[in-house]
């Protein structure tokens, strides 16, 4: 793959929400079976304080997830994520070291596929609770950078925009970092957006001209799409 980076593109337009410019947060995005819900909340409920002492905070829980895209890596079907945002990278890791549960390999099972990986934040919606859907990009094996940013990051932002989306939230073209496990190739490309629902992602997802850039994408790398509904309300139980 060429040295070129990928190039972050600007908003073009008006937009229906309000972006400040990120300082240092990061996102910690968590993967995890579907049937250790319960035990992930019930342990966030717990150290919620803790959490909230590294200056860090669940933004979500979700049981929602659906996979549009999966060329990069196969995603399993009962996965289950949750999102956390801290102020810098170093109070996430300090959390992380002080958390008995999360740093540990055998939960929330013994042997457990519980994945971890860390993103720095590039935007923060003000309106966040009013887009609380997260489509989550992962583009791997790219063969041409420069074709990539000028035939699909650039025009595909121009569309979101169109949409409405927040698009580029995280933007990381030297990948994220995993933290536990992480099933994320190293060197892909990784980007996430902010969308009021699922069906806001699929009206722009099956639009004319998102198909034709999908089309060029996959000319130019291997992807992953996948979609969750975040919750916020820590309190709704997951128990059957």
């Amino acid at each position: 793959m060429s040295q070129q980076k990928m190039e972050q593109p600007h908003y073009q337009q008006k937009l229906p929400y309000d972006l400040k410019r990120a300082n240092k947060e990061v996102y910690l995005v968590v993967r995890f079976r579907r049937e250790s819900l319960e035990k992930i909340r019930t342990s966030c409920c717990k150290q919620i304080k803790v959490i909230e002492g590294y200056h860090g905070r669940v933004l979500g829980l979700s049981d929602d997830v659906k996979v549009y895209e999966d060329t990069a890596s196969r995603w399993p079907s009962d996965r289950a994520m949750m999102l956390l945002q801290f102020d810098t990278e170093r109070e996430a890791q300090l959390w992380l070291d002080s958390d008995n549960k999360f740093k540990n390999k055998d939960f929330p099972n013994p042997s457990d596929t519980l994945e971890i990986f860390r993103i720095p934040t590039r935007y923060i919606v003000q309106q966040e609770k009013d887009y609380l859907t997260i489509c989550m990009e992962e583009m791997a094996n790219i063969k041409d950078p420069r074709a990539m940013n000028e035939d699909y990051i650039n025009p595909v932002a121009k569309c979101m925009d169109t949409f409405g989306v927040a698009h580029g939230c995280c933007f990381a073209p030297e990948g994220a970092t995993g933290v536990r496990s992480s099933y994320l190739k190293k060197d892909s490309l990784i980007v996430l957006h902010r969308l009021k629902s699922k069906e806001h992602f699929e009206n722009l997802y099956y639009s004319k001209p998102l198909e034709d850039l999908k089309k060029k994408k996959q000319t130019l790398c291997d992807s992953n799409v996948v979609v969750f509904q975040l919750n916020p309300d820590l309190k709704k139980s997951y128990a059957s």
